[in-house]
């Protein structure tokens, strides 16, 4: 009876004084809290790789240079439209030239023949004038007023005619330097759309847009393969923050809560450092089952819950040495305090 008395009392004693974390054990895996996926800016050719796997990377600096299809095409394209602008403004400019010359001559020519009618009228007037005011005469002369006189006076209007049509269309010419004008701007748009895709077919360098570690594999493979615009082509990480994912049954996820105090075990990390459990805390829990049959192929049916693996002296920890897809282990610390306290609490939520 003593000695059951003091394991009573000794119980008693330890359920009072000593503290312990009630867990839940749970695998995963490591991932960096922040990450840029980044795609193919054009189709074309992976021409250049400046980086592997694993490697640490500043923003802006180069990772990959391409030889883009797209672009070539384009490029061709405005060399076709340059071609074809150009033919049409030499075009131009000969018709141009062309009519100026023949418009000279044809103005010539009428007013040759406006002399020659009015000579014609001023010589038919001297039978009937001695010394006839050839102008005062031609200037109000009526239409059928003498049948010889029309005739020269018809001559006269036709040739004025003929002059103010060649007038005409020497005006005409003039709207065409407007046209060529505008001919003249549009391939200077083109030289200078032709500059910008030569500059861009020989520098399409996709570059880091964040500093970080490069994580996808297999990176020497994608070199002089072909790429999509759009294609995916690279992971890489902000490596000051890194997620513990962790997995956990149905009938344990009701007893997480966000903020929980987590251990965390890196099975990688403990061959070449003493073993140790990392502090993280729970920062969110999936509201369904994973379904997900390629990044967490091995945990479908689980509910997934993301910790954030703490930055602190206690934890010293070089997160330089984190991989993307580390195996973790966890412990879920969902009560903590003295045992008397962990059953009081537990005895009223059942009761």
């Amino acid at each position: 009876i003593g000695i059951i008395c003091f394991i009573i009392l000794l119980s008693l004693v330890i359920a009072y004084f000593v503290k312990i974390d009630m867990t839940i054990d749970a695998e995963g895996i490591l991932e960096p809290a922040e990450y840029v996926q980044i795609h193919v800016p054009e189709s074309g050719i992976l021409k250049q790789m400046y980086i592997q796997s694993g490697d640490s990377v500043i923003a802006g600096q180069p990772l990959a240079k391409l030889d883009s299809v797209q672009l070539q095409n384009s490029l061709l394209k405005v060399l076709d439209k340059i071609k074809l602008n150009k033919n049409k403004l030499y075009e131009i400019q000969k018709k141009i030239l062309y009519n100026k010359k023949l418009n000279t001559n044809l103005l010539r020519k009428a007013e040759a023949q406006l002399t020659k009618a009015k000579a014609s009228f001023r010589d038919k007037l001297t039978n009937f004038f001695i010394t006839p005011n050839v102008d005062s005469i031609y200037n109000n002369y009526k239409i059928g007023t003498n049948i010889i006189l029309d005739y020269s006076m018809s001559d006269i209007i036709i040739a004025k005619s003929e002059i103010e049509n060649i007038k005409l269309e020497i005006n005409k010419l003039q709207l065409k330097n407007y046209e060529l004008y505008e001919l003249q701007i549009k391939l200077n748009e083109l030289y200078i759309e032709k500059k910008i895709l030569k500059e861009k077919l020989n520098n399409i360098i996709i570059k880091a847009p964040i500093t970080g570690i490069v994580l996808t594999e297999n990176i020497t493979d994608m070199k002089n393969k072909y790429f999509n615009k759009g294609a995916f082509l690279l992971t890489i990480s902000k490596n000051n923050n890194w997620n513990a994912v962790l997995f956990v049954n149905e009938r344990y996820i009701h007893e997480i809560k966000k903020n929980n105090h987590v251990k965390i075990e890196l099975n990688a990390l403990q061959s070449t450092e003493n073993f140790k459990l990392y502090d993280a805390k729970v920062v969110s829990l999936a509201l369904e089952k994973n379904k997900f049959k390629d990044k967490y192929s091995h945990y479908l049916g689980l509910y997934r819950v993301t910790t954030r693996i703490l930055k602190n002296q206690k934890n010293n920890l070089n997160f330089n040495k984190l991989k993307y897809g580390y195996k973790v282990k966890g412990k879920i610390i969902i009560n903590s305090g003295k045992i008397f306290d962990i059953l009081v609490r537990y005895i009223g939520e059942k009761f």
